[in-house]
């Protein structure tokens, strides 16, 4: 499951991601709008976000050692870069909110009745 934590002291937004290993958490960065990757052991997907949790741009497999900066960024979402993962595409999701851009509902799907209830048409959300 992937988890989305929330970095807001000067120290955990300096550290970020550095010294762990990668995994599927997304790791928010606020305030922020420039990141280096010095140190990181393995590529990372960035997004910068604006006040309004609109993303603005993104980039997929930042190597280690790269300085990027969005100069009207409030906020940065990072993971370990995974190509097989959906991410920030900003063709796709420039303009469009952080919660649209990360969480995508899955189609809605027939649940036949069981006895003692009713036909329903359920939806859910997933994270990828």
């Amino acid at each position: 499951m992937t988890r989305l934590k929330i970095y807001r002291s000067r120290f955990s937004r300096l550290r970020g991601l550095l010294g762990t290993l990668p995994n599927d958490d997304l790791v928010m960065l606020v305030p922020c709008s420039d990141v280096h990757t010095f140190g990181m052991a393995y590529p990372l997907d960035l997004a910068f976000i604006d006040a309004k949790g609109r993303v603005m741009k993104s980039y997929r497999n930042v190597e280690p050692g790269s300085r990027l900066r969005c100069t009207n960024a409030k906020a940065v979402v990072e993971r370990a870069s995974c190509a097989h993962k959906k991410w920030f595409v900003p063709r796709h999701f420039a303009g469009e909110s952080i919660y649209k851009a990360l969480v995508k509902p899955e189609p809605v799907k027939k649940v036949s009745a069981q006895k003692g209830s009713s036909n329903e048409n359920l939806s859910r959300v997933s994270c990828d």
